[in-house]
Order: C-alpha cells, then sequence, then structure tokens
C-alpha cells in the first residue's frame, strides 16, 4: 500500500512528523530515520527533511567533513586534523549540508569540540577552531537556504561571541546567514559589538 502513495504525500506526512516533534527532536528524528528505510522513495523523500533540523554528533561531522575538497583535506591534514574515518564525497548518496534549515550554533559548535576530543591530539584548541571555520565554510558553500539561526546557548552564553564572532567575521561563512528569517538569541550577551553589527548586516530577512 506505501508503494501507491504518491510523493507529495508521503512529503506531508515526514513534515508532519517534523512538526510534531520539535518538541522532542530525538524521537521526531529516529521516526524519520525509520520511515528512510522503507525504500528507496521513502528515503529520498524523507531525507531532506531529516537532515533539515539534525542534531549534530560525531557521525553527523564526519558526514559534513566528506565535503571537503581534496585540497582542503590535504592542509587540514597537516594541521592535525585526521581523516581516516572521513568517507569521500563522492561515496554519499546525497548533498547533506544542502538540506539544514535549522542551525543551533551551541549544538553545532559542541559537537564539533567533542570530535576533536576523541580525534586530536590534545590540545585541541587549534584544532578545534580551523574544524569549526571549515565546516561553516562548507554549510555555507552548500546550504543556501538556511531559515533559522539559535544562539541561545543556555549555560554557556558568556561564551558565545567566540564561534559567533568566527561565523560572523569572514564574508564566506556569513553568507550562510543572509537566507535566515527566524533568529534566537540573548543580545544581553552579545558583548562584542561588532558580531552584533555584523550580525544585523547579514540578517536583512528576518520576519516577526
Amino acid at each position: 500500500m506505501c508503494e501507491k502513495l504518491p510523493s507529495e504525500i508521503l512529503r506531508h506526512v515526514f513534515k508532519i512528523i517534523y512538526e510534531n516533534g520539535l518538541n522532542d527532536r530525538a524521537e521526531m528524528l529516529e521516526d524519520l530515520y525509520t520511515c528512510i528505510q522503507v525504500n528507496k522513495r521513502w528515503c529520498e523523500t524523507a531525507m531532506p527533511i531529516l537532515w533539515s533540523n539534525i542534531i549534530p554528533s560525531a557521525s553527523v561531522i564526519n558526514v559534513y567533513m566528506s565535503f571537503f575538497t581534496p585540497d582542503e583535506r590535504n592542509e587540514l591534514i597537516y594541521k592535525g586534523i585526521p581523516f581516516q574515518k572521513i568517507s569521500t564525497k563522492s561515496s554519499l548518496t546525497f548533498c547533506y549540508p544542502s538540506f539544514l534549515r535549522v542551525l543551533n550554533l551551541h549544538e553545532f559548535s559542541s559537537a564539533i569540540f567533542h570530535w576533536c576530543l576523541q580525534e586530536c591530539r590534545q590540545p585541541i584548541s587549534i584544532q578545534y577552531n580551523i574544524l569549526l571555520r571549515g565546516l561553516l565554510v562548507i554549510l555555507a558553500r552548500h546550504c543556501k537556504t538556511l531559515q533559522q539561526l539559535h544562539l541561545d546557548r543556555r549555560l554557556l552564553l558568556d561564551n558565545m561571541h567566540h564561534e559567533l564572532w568566527l561565523l560572523l567575521h569572514e564574508l564566506t561563512t556569513r553568507n550562510l546567514i543572509t537566507s535566515v528569517r527566524k533568529l534566537c538569541l540573548d543580545v544581553r550577551k552579545i558583548i562584542n559589538e561588532d558580531c552584533l553589527r555584523l550580525l544585523c548586516e547579514s540578517c536583512r530577512h528576518l520576519v516577526s
């Protein structure tokens, strides 16, 4: 019976699963992950929704790292970023970064930090900054329709300006957020005036 469902209906059903599960993203993503295993058509329909608001993890970082060019890989390896566990872009079925619609900068940077803890020689501060910037470039290169940017770091809000500055201070990475329509942040915690100015200049399509 499921084979006969039009793709438009499937997409609508998967979006309902997504929207109804925003309060419990882990369960919602698990439900969508189950859907992609039904057959190829379900996979092709559900995968963009699954990766639109993915919870960053080591495996997600591995996937995003697959999109570095050979020259970028060589440069990162030289700077201490290992690639033994990273696939090549050509081996992947989808362009996963292009599906991203919601970016939580705290979750993203935390996943990169923990990836570096597991994979890089310590201290990891240099590798963390290099990889964070590199992956922001990957997202900016492939993700053209980011809709939401979350900067609320909860207990870590006082340190948010560092990652935000890495996102904003270069035009290449700043282009990632030009399409953002929803911005979640605590302005009181952005102590860097340049960050606030660049954020205002970049996010010109916000809606109330």
